[in-house]
């Protein structure tokens, strides 16, 4: 089973459209609910000429909704068949309940049976702990998870995708015309990451009072200065 042609999808984060313009492209029927905290970027975003030339016009196309996403999916009771994750990385207590077991909870009851959620899980940095807190975040609230990776310019972004079904069958359903990816390169991505950028040791399952991934992402950010 798989997502084939989400009819409802829901952007956590996301501002600069750049997430609901690949939905667009390639589902354009798909009813996007973005929401972001900062109005001044989803303004920018959606009139400022170059920005939307930028995203190709999709914020205009999304039911735009400024407030906190934590307290948002409190009273949203939509099923989505996608919900994308596309937050900043836990570097502040305010950004780190947005990565929590109590989030993720509330996220596995608005996903659709067969939906699938997609985490921005960060930047990858010498033996994180932040990524695998993520992961095991994800997995504590319920959801079955595989990780994978992107190669950047500026570095190794990791994702969580996560299904609510244990499915041995599950998998992605790529759009035939992506121009940079294909299933192969896809499912080589998934983790396949490189020796030594997760560390072995135990991490903790991240939650709004103990801060777990907060604190392992400040550290990673303290290492990397030295």
């Amino acid at each position: 089973g798989s997502v084939v042609n989400p009819k409802t999808c829901l952007i956590l984060g996301g501002g600069d459209g750049l997430a609901a313009k690949q939905i667009f492209k390639y589902y354009p029927d798909t009813e996007v609910t973005l929401v972001d905290f900062d109005k001044n970027i989803t303004d920018i975003f959606t009139h400022d000429p170059v920005m939307v030339e930028f995203n190709e016009g999709a914020m205009s196309k999304c039911n735009v909704i400024n407030a906190d996403a934590f307290e948002y999916v409190k009273t949203d009771d939509t099923k989505y068949d996608v919900i994308i994750c596309d937050f900043p990385d836990p570097d502040t207590d305010i950004f780190n309940k947005l990565y929590s077991v109590e989030l993720y909870t509330r996220l596995k009851e608005m996903l659709a049976p067969d939906g699938a959620m997609v985490v921005q899980s960060g930047s990858l940095v010498p033996n994180s702990k932040c990524f695998p807190c993520i992961k095991k975040t994800l997995d504590a609230a319920g959801f079955h998870t595989k990780s994978y990776y992107t190669p950047t310019t500026y570095g190794e972004l990791v994702y969580n995708l996560c299904i609510k079904k244990e499915l041995p069958d599950y998998h992605v359903q790529l759009p035939t015309n992506l121009e940079t990816m294909n299933y192969d390169f896809f499912h080589n991505a998934m983790c396949r990451l490189r020796p030594g950028l997760i560390s072995s040791e135990e991490v903790e399952v991240n939650t709004v009072e103990n801060m777990v991934a907060l604190e392992y992402r400040q550290q990673e950010l303290e290492d990397a200065k030295k």
